[in-house]
């Protein structure tokens, strides 16, 4: 009998591996999942091993050369939408890596005979800084995560931008309804949002200040995006045209936001979508203004009433929106920044995208 097991780092469970806190060996070092050349699947990275409780026993299956994994469980791929990646036991000694729209398990399995083993968004890609230079119906290349290399939060409608942050493709949306506690702008009850293909965008139409999108990107173990982040994020998304909506939903003549996902060149080198046009988006930065209508502004909360002070010197509290609204025309684009008088503001042209740091 030959020597089954020895802490050596040429064994594939030695010590090291066995003590991590995670309990998958990724083949890349810092990840395992990664887009195929063909953006119509993921590769798993040789090297990588996965554990897998089936209910009675464990099972380990080791990885030793790529794996191209294009296959669905049913149907095919729809855009705008999220897959995962499972492994399952299959009974074979290899096990079986599929790939599903169903976010618990893949078809034909359970929760004891397969894994979620990473995911990835299916979209929208922009190839160059050519305007038109987009590819659709493809993986989101950056949107691929897996268990090492993912977001502290859900996931789903992301991508990565680098520097250890994630950020929402799509402008949020309302995944459960919003109530307040005391009216409009008032500190909110209940309600989240989410970050999804083809819905409407959250404004100050639904009764959301500043305020509000802090709590709500709380919710969700999300935060708004700094300006340096969003700057990142935006880079390469098209500038707004005054008369048509070609590269952003920005001509003049619009009355009102889009749904997301809208205008197929609205799309940045870091594949996120309506950074210019469309909606302004609440940022996470504050600035001291000095002009001749400043006020501080306390906070609306249940068993106060609004109030206002005008300040000394005329000095206020602004906050950074970005990327400019449906009608800004050529103003709209990927640097866009100003500011609003005050966070409390209910504006039907605002709302925002929200960013985590990985896990």
């Amino acid at each position: 009998m030959g020597l089954l097991w020895q802490d050596s780092s040429s064994y594939p469970l030695n010590a090291a591996y066995l003590s991590r806190p995670h309990n998958i060996r990724p083949g890349a070092g810092d990840h395992y999942l990664e887009p195929n050349a063909q953006l119509n699947g993921v590769v798993l990275k040789a090297g990588t091993i996965v554990p897998l409780f089936n209910g009675t026993v464990w099972k380990v299956y080791e990885f030793t050369g790529d794996v191209n994994i294009v296959a669905l469980d049913v149907g095919s791929f729809q855009f705008g939408k999220d897959y995962y990646v499972y492994l399952c036991d299959d009974g074979s000694t290899s096990g079986l890596l599929l790939i599903s729209l169903n976010s618990t398990v893949p078809s034909g399995y359970n929760a004891n005979n397969s894994r979620k083993i990473g995911g990835f968004h299916y979209g929208r890609k922009r190839n160059s800084f050519t305007v038109s230079d987009i590819t659709n119906n493809v993986v989101v290349p950056n949107s691929v995560w897996d268990l090492v290399h993912r977001p502290r939060c859900s996931p789903e409608g992301m991508v990565y931008i680098g520097n250890g942050v994630w950020v929402d493709i799509y402008l949020v949306s309302v995944s459960e309804t919003i109530t307040f506690s005391a009216g409009n702008g008032s500190p909110i009850i209940t309600g989240t949002c989410k970050s999804t293909y083809n819905s409407v965008p959250l404004t100050g139409t639904e009764g959301l200040c500043g305020y509000n999108f802090v709590e709500l990107a709380g919710r969700t173990g999300k935060r708004l995006l700094s300006y340096a982040e969003w700057l990142r994020a935006a880079w390469g998304s098209p500038q707004g045209n005054n008369s048509d909506n070609n590269n952003a939903w920005s001509a003049t003549t619009n009355t009102s936001r889009q749904n997301t996902g809208y205008v197929n060149n609205a799309t940045s080198l870091m594949n996120v979508i309506d950074c210019a046009g469309n909606i302004w988006e609440w940022l996470d930065e504050y600035t001291i203004r000095q002009d001749s209508t400043s006020w501080a502004w306390y906070d609306v909360m249940q068993g106060w009433n609004v109030g206002q002070q005008y300040l000394p010197n005329n000095i206020g509290v602004s906050q950074c929106i970005s990327g400019g609204m449906w009608s800004d025309g050529a103003r709209c684009g990927s640097r866009t920044i100003r500011l609003i008088d005050y966070p409390s503001t209910v504006s039907a042209n605002c709302g925002s995208r929200f960013a985590c740091d990985s896990l």
